[in-house]
């Protein structure tokens, strides 16, 4: 099937008469889900001859994948009030807050914070993820300083890099400028970003996590906000680029398997990205790592931009200074 339609209504016959593929069209009749597959019959003049169409009851399938969808937000959000508790508690001991540690407990407690936070952040991936699906994605736009939270973040990855013996840098530009966002969701992004980079950057590698302000054409206020995320691990073919967005995506790379995960991040990075109404860009190849680019407008746009629109959003090499 060439063409998914999700109206409730189909052409008429005469539009039908003309079409060059089949048509698929999801609608609700009496109560139940009906995929309705039509097509004309034509004869070897080229006239058409009729129509055949097969109608399919999809009612249980749709409620299965509404209820998964339910299943999904509903065990994340209890997942997620427990391991905050573990977080706080495990911060609280690993600060001296109930007395001073043996060397081998401050280890131990550090590795029950770490995956109490790899597990907060997979529960978080799947809420957004289950919000999206449902057309229950929120934003909270209020202004936010994007180098603070670029900051608190590379910060919050300090020990895993430590631990990796990697090296990090921050690049932020002088006096950026509020930029009207979530900080809930943008921070999830550069978690995501950021994880991601720390996961597939062999020891001795470096992070950088910059941001900067997008340059208007005669000197004009920006509009824009860049934020980059960019390591000097593996890379990412340009074969399997296309790839990455989708969800549960998992490479064949051997490494990339070990690293873990859900393959959710990169999808949920996207989304939150294109719901403040910005762009997300990969430039990456195999054994020179990656750099992930985010653009944001600094103001709450009024609409989102349709993906055609190209001529609105500066290009990368706009984005980047070159």
């Amino acid at each position: 099937v060439q063409a998914i339609l999700t109206q409730a209504t189909l052409p008429d016959v005469s539009d039908m008469a003309r079409l060059t593929s089949p048509l698929e069209a999801l609608f609700e009749l009496e109560g139940k889900h009906v995929v309705v597959s039509a097509a004309p019959i034509r004869l070897p003049s080229g006239e058409t001859a009729g129509f055949v169409a097969l109608f399919r009851d999809v009612t249980r399938e749709v409620q299965a994948e509404s209820a998964k969808r339910e299943f999904i937000a509903t065990i994340s959000h209890e997942l997620r009030t427990p391991l905050t508790a573990i977080l706080g508690y495990s911060e609280a001991l690993y600060g001296g807050m109930v007395g001073p540690l043996m060397p081998t407990q401050s280890t131990f407690v550090r590795i029950i914070h770490d995956n109490a936070r790899r597990l907060v952040a997979i529960a978080n991936n799947l809420i957004a993820m289950a919000e999206a699906e449902q057309g229950r994605l929120r934003l909270n736009y209020i202004p936010t300083d994007p180098a603070l939270i670029a900051a608190e973040v590379v910060e919050s990855f300090i020990p895993r890099m430590k631990e990796r013996q990697l090296e990090w840098r921050l690049e932020m530009e002088d006096d950026l400028p509020l930029a009207e966002v979530d900080p809930i969701r943008i921070r999830q992004v550069l978690t995501n970003l950021v994880s991601n980079a720390v996961k597939f950057t062999y020891p001795g590698g470096r992070i950088t996590v910059g941001v900067a302000t997008v340059r208007e054409p005669g000197g004009g206020p920006p509009q824009y906000v860049r934020i980059w995320v960019q390591d000097t691990g593996i890379g990412i073919p340009l074969e399997e680029q296309p790839c990455i967005w989708e969800r549960f995506y998992r490479s064949e790379n051997p490494l990339r398997a070990e690293a873990g995960g859900l393959g959710l991040g990169l999808s949920i990075v996207r989304t939150l990205v294109e719901a403040h109404g910005g762009r997300v860009w990969l430039d990456s190849a195999p054994g020179k790592g990656s750099t992930f680019t985010i653009l944001l407008p600094l103001r709450r746009p009024t609409s989102l931009l349709p993906h055609t629109d190209e001529d609105v959003y500066p290009t990368i090499e706009q984005a980047i200074g070159l």
